[in-house]
């Protein structure tokens, strides 16, 4: 914010509003079907995540016998 912006500032009175304030205008039945629709579609958003990095992220090796183990500082890892 600038110097020369006003800032805006309101009270609001938590006692007028309706019970169940914001959600007052719609059933129990539809949060809670809302509810489930945004977890499906967030498992299948990680699922498919998860798909996608097992086909594009992994490579296929072709079993040769002259591959050397690998190494890792001091450590010594055979291949499969």
């Amino acid at each position: 914010m600038s110097g020369d912006e006003k800032v805006r500032a309101f009270i609001v009175d938590i006692a007028s509003l309706p019970t169940d304030y914001p959600t007052h205008r719609h059933s129990s039945p539809f949060w809670e079907a809302l509810g489930r629709n945004v977890a499906t579609f967030g498992f299948l958003e990680e699922t498919l995540s998860k798909a996608i990095f097992a086909f594009t992220a992994t490579r296929h090796f072709e079993p040769d016998k002259s591959r050397k183990p690998m190494s890792i500082g001091s450590q010594h890892l055979s291949g499969p």
